[in-house]
């Protein structure tokens, strides 16, 4: 399953409900070996950029993965690139929509915050500058 998740473009379409199932199977997994996510997030944030339904929802699913288990994310700019890509969709919709997805973007980063992601508070910061 990990291999699905290379850098193709477009990248390979995964349905949320497998990303919750496969998850679901890793955080099972006590023997602490993580290498089953080699190039997720990369392919969030590709995926953000075709389906930004899809890569918001099996976001909100990895943000409670990394909350569970505590998982160190690294290389954190595919998840601000995520973030950014999504809280800009969100603001295309936000009439159309009745900002629901907005909602739920910010409800990712705070979940992401509650998670501990390293970096989140200064992207924030960042963001706010004009």
């Amino acid at each position: 399953m990990s291999s699905l998740f290379g850098k193709d473009l477009p990248p390979t379409l995964i349905p949320s409900d497998i990303i919750d199932k496969y998850l679901s199977v890793i955080e099972q997994d006590k023997s602490d070996n993580r290498f089953h996510l080699h190039g997720f997030h990369e392919w969030l944030n590709v995926m953000s950029q075709f389906r930004s339904d899809e890569a918001l929802a099996s976001a909100e699913r990895f943000a409670f993965f990394v909350r569970d288990t505590k998982y160190q994310l690294y290389d954190l700019g595919d998840i601000f690139q995520l973030m950014t890509r999504l809280f800009r969709e969100a603001e295309e919709r936000e009439e159309s929509d009745k900002r629901a997805m907005l909602h739920r973007v910010i409800a990712l980063q705070d979940a992401f915050l509650a998670a501990g992601v390293n970096g989140l508070q200064d992207w924030l910061r960042d963001a706010e500058r004009p």
